[in-house]
């Protein structure tokens, strides 16, 4: 009972290293590929920004908005 106890423990504070190594190694610019600096966006739109794209609504109605922001 006490080693699984024991086990949990340490995987416990395994865990908070690795996300406490993370998070460092995040806020020094370095992307997990290896390359420093920023990040960049999957859809090269920008930080923050999406695609302007027409959408129709239930009703039929057609407009236009930004889609695609905060995708990972």
């Amino acid at each position: 009972m006490f080693r699984l106890i024991k086990l949990a423990f340490y995987a416990m504070i395994g865990y908070v290293l690795y996300e406490l190594f993370m998070g460092i190694r995040e806020s020094e610019g370095r992307s997990p590929g290896g390359q420093r600096g920023r990040r960049q966006n999957i859809s090269g739109a920008g930080a923050g920004r999406g695609q302007s794209e027409e959408v129709v609504g239930s009703g039929g109605s057609r407009s236009r908005e930004t889609v695609g922001r905060g995708v990972v």
